[in-house]
């Protein structure tokens, strides 16, 4: 939600608050876990909460979205699922035998 905020006022230090504060995260942790030590309980209980968890997650960014009645997208949007080769060269690059980091 406040990600979904964020990205609505075009605001990035917004997005990246909602970052830093995700619910999600200890439930990807202790599926982590789980898979670490192959607690298949484990795994499939965090997998279903965390599945639960991303479902609520999209509903409520378009029930939001639908409710301020956003038609458009944000530049803050595009700019973050826009593509370019440059965005693939940095990585690549420091990958590279024989180049130092």
């Amino acid at each position: 939600m406040i990600a979904t905020l964020g990205l609505i006022s075009s605001s990035t230090a917004v997005v990246i608050g909602a970052m830093i504060v995700a619910p999600l995260m200890n439930h990807i942790l202790s599926l982590a876990f789980g898979l670490a030590v192959s607690d298949g309980k484990l795994i499939r209980r965090f997998a279903v909460i965390i599945g639960f968890g991303v479902l609520a997650v999209v509903g409520t960014a378009a029930l939001i979205s639908l409710g301020l009645g956003i038609s458009d997208v944000q530049s803050e949007i595009t700019s973050r699922t826009s593509q370019t080769p440059s965005i693939w060269a940095s990585p690549l690059r420091r990958r590279l035998p024989g180049r130092s980091r």
